[in-house]
């Protein structure tokens, strides 16, 4: 039998806070949930533990994340600061 997690204990599972699971159900890259009722959504346990899974697979794999590589490239740049730097810079010239 199927059992249902809800919000807080997939919260405390994945170390994702409520935000960043609504982001990536948006993104569509975390499970869908079930509603209990209109209000009250809860997630099939096997299908969060599936998701965590996949993230251990693609750290040992090596895999980085889009938004990951994203903030790589950022810091590798200097970061925000000197990102708006940059840009103040070009645009006084």
């Amino acid at each position: 039998m199927p059992r249902l997690l809800r919000k807080a204990e997939v919260c405390n599972r994945t170390g994702l806070s409520e935000r960043a699971i609504s982001d990536r159900l948006a993104a569509g890259s975390f499970p869908k949930p079930v509603f209990i009722d209109a209000r009250n959504p809860a997630w099939v346990e096997s299908e969060v533990l599936a998701w965590i899974q996949q993230r251990i697979a693609d750290r040992d794999n090596d895999v980085v994340p889009p938004g990951r590589a994203a903030l790589i490239e950022a810091r590798r740049l200097g970061g925000r600061k000197a990102q708006a730097n940059r840009r103040m810079k070009l645009s006084a010239a």
